[in-house]
């Protein structure tokens, strides 16, 4: 902008006896532009926002942001509890598995068998008319098949397995 001198006058005014005004003091020089500039800065380029708004933003993202976080950790805090729970569950299982090896290994142990058979089942050591020598061409090798003949009891098969397991 081209700044043009202007000349104001002070505004001090005599007045004299006879009803006459006249203009004391001599004009006052200034480099004034001819319209004033705003004081504010000339707007920039792009969206210009008011500062409440751009606090209430701020504050809302704030707030979400906090929202999410705790979100997150309720999650992690369930996550946790429900690893503890199957910690737990596993722990029992193993316990189970555990038990349950030891009845097995208890079940195939030969002298157990071998009481069962003789006192629950009435079964006997084969006598000599009830072996049968087999021997194979080569005769280094040969082994001993035995037969028992049926008891009069009806005892299925299932039942030998189950008084075997111990059930």
């Amino acid at each position: 902008m081209a700044a043009r001198r202007i000349n104001t006058y002070a505004r001090a005014y005599s007045f004299g006896t006879d009803g006459s005004a006249v203009l004391a003091g001599g004009p006052i020089s200034s480099t004034r532009p001819l319209e004033r500039a705003s004081r504010r800065a000339p707007a920039k380029a792009g969206l210009r926002m008011p500062l409440w708004a751009v606090v209430l933003s701020l504050a809302g993202v704030v707030f979400v942001l906090s929202f999410m976080l705790l979100g997150v950790r309720s999650q992690a805090t369930e996550a946790a509890k429900r690893a503890n729970a199957l910690r737990g569950e596993l722990a029992r299982a193993r316990e189970v598995i555990a038990s349950l090896e030891l009845k097995i290994d208890a079940s195939n142990d030969p002298t157990r068998i071998h009481s069962i058979a003789v006192n629950r089942l009435g079964m006997s050591m084969p006598t000599e008319e009830q072996t049968v020598k087999l021997s194979h061409p080569p005769a280094t090798s040969s082994f001993t098949l035995t037969t028992q003949t049926a008891q009069t009891e009806n005892t299925g098969f299932f039942r030998l397995l189950l008084s075997l397991v111990g059930i």
